[in-house]
């Protein structure tokens, strides 16, 4: 972001190097100069992709920025770091979560080269966090395809470490896109025609997570807008008729327009939601600004979920950064405040123990480790920080220590 509030385009970019390719990675975009728009072939004459936007100004040139699936062109030229790298990297990551106070994480998404990287830190003692793994997989893999990818994931129930690694699913399968592209019931603001892009047509969908049952899977499909929430829902249901998965806790991946329509659905098919707070605090006047105030007024109704039986867990969605924290995520959950000035739903926040809960207890029910972990009892990991301050301090709490089956793995109580 920018002095004066924006994100750089392909201007700002060629300021800082004009005769050398360079591209900024967003979440779900990627901003890149005119030498890389060249490199990779996009003009004033391309056209948007399947699934993808190509930002043009006025005058019909390329901003220099790429959403979703116009992206992709560019992310093939980045260079993978080498093994030794991405091990040091986990290994930073895994000191700063436990310096968060952090014993349990979900990862939505990673390959098997990386499960074996793990491993190898855990035989060398250095995996000091219970990792509950996803598959990073592409739910537009062809029908005929589809059981050998699935047969080249393994085992889905592999765990080892005592309690240190389970696989959990498969996560995170994109059905749209962030602020700038998720597929929303109303057109976008100041856009006529357009509602967000819908990265996985329903049949493709059906099927995929028809495969994924039938292997034992569990999806753990991206759906932020409220279509792309009911085409989620469609294709649950459609798998339901077929193979009763209401034991199962298939989940859905942020949920930000979950709406009252969408509740007993949910709940008929023993769902999870998985919000991510973080995104009303770094996004939220992006939802004003894309959305429009009311619809954006409508994000993370978590009130009303648990109200009405949505069961849900807290989780970030964020690499290793402050704001994803978990005593972040409960000041947001219960405040709603933000790093904008707004609020979002300022009666939509919940107490501090339903927030405690939903990154603890309810976060262990969605990985089915409710009986071994989420909540200090006899017979369960002991696992935990101690902490108390005034609602409006949580995001400022510094993790003194933090305790994992009994061993302090950071900090003391000195």
């Amino acid at each position: 972001m920018l002095e004066d509030g924006r994100l750089p385009n392909r201007y700002d970019l060629d300021e800082v190097s004009h005769d050398n390719p360079v591209t900024l990675k967003g979440g779900h975009y990627v901003i890149a100069n005119s030498m890389a728009l060249e490199r990779v072939g996009f003009d004033r004459d391309s056209e948007n992709p399947p699934g993808g936007e190509i930002w043009k100004d006025d005058n019909g040139e390329p901003t220099g920025f790429l959403v979703r699936n116009a992206m992709y062109p560019f992310l093939d030229h980045f260079q993978t770091p080498g093994r030794e790298v991405q091990k040091d990297g986990i290994r930073q990551a895994i000191r700063r979560v436990n310096s968060w106070g952090m014993t349990s994480l979900r990862e939505p998404g990673g390959s098997r080269e990386l499960v074996d990287m793990l491993h190898e830190l855990y035989e060398d003692g250095e995996m000091t966090i219970r990792i509950d793994w996803c598959y990073d997989v592409d739910p537009n893999t062809p029908a005929d395809e589809m059981d050998a990818m699935f047969e080249t994931l393994g085992d889905p129930e592999e765990k080892w470490g005592d309690g240190m690694f389970r696989t959990d699913g498969l996560a995170e399968m994109m059905l749209d896109g962030a602020e700038e592209s998720a597929q929303i019931r109303t057109e976008y603001v100041g856009r006529p025609g357009y509602y967000g892009l819908r990265l996985v047509e329903q049949d493709q969908l059906n099927e995929f997570v028809l495969a994924a049952a039938r292997h034992g899977w569990r999806p753990g499909p991206h759906a932020v807008g409220g279509a792309s929430i009911d085409q989620l829902l469609d294709a649950y249901e459609y798998v339901n008729e077929r193979i009763n998965i209401l034991d199962r806790r298939w989940i859905v991946d942020h949920g930000i327009l979950l709406q009252p329509d969408h509740y007993e659905r949910v709940k008929k098919l023993g769902l999870l939601v998985l919000p991510q707070p973080r995104h009303l605090y770094i996004i939220g006047d992006k939802f004003i600004e894309y959305w429009g105030e009311e619809l954006a007024h409508k994000s993370y109704r978590l009130r009303d979920w648990i109200d009405n039986g949505i069961k849900l867990s807290l989780g970030a969605d964020k690499p290793v950064s402050s704001r994803s924290r978990p005593l972040m995520q409960i000041y947001i959950a219960v405040t709603r405040g933000t790093g904008w000035g707004g609020k979002l739903g300022p009666d939509q926040g919940l107490t501090r123990e339903e927030a405690i809960r939903g990154i603890t207890l309810d976060s262990a029910y969605t990985s089915f480790e409710e009986d071994v972990k989420g909540s200090i009892e006899p017979g369960k990991y002991a696992d935990f920080v101690v902490l108390t301050v005034p609602a409006e301090t949580i995001k400022d709490i510094e993790v003194e220590a933090t305790v994992l089956a009994g061993k302090v793995i950071y900090g003391s109580f000195d």
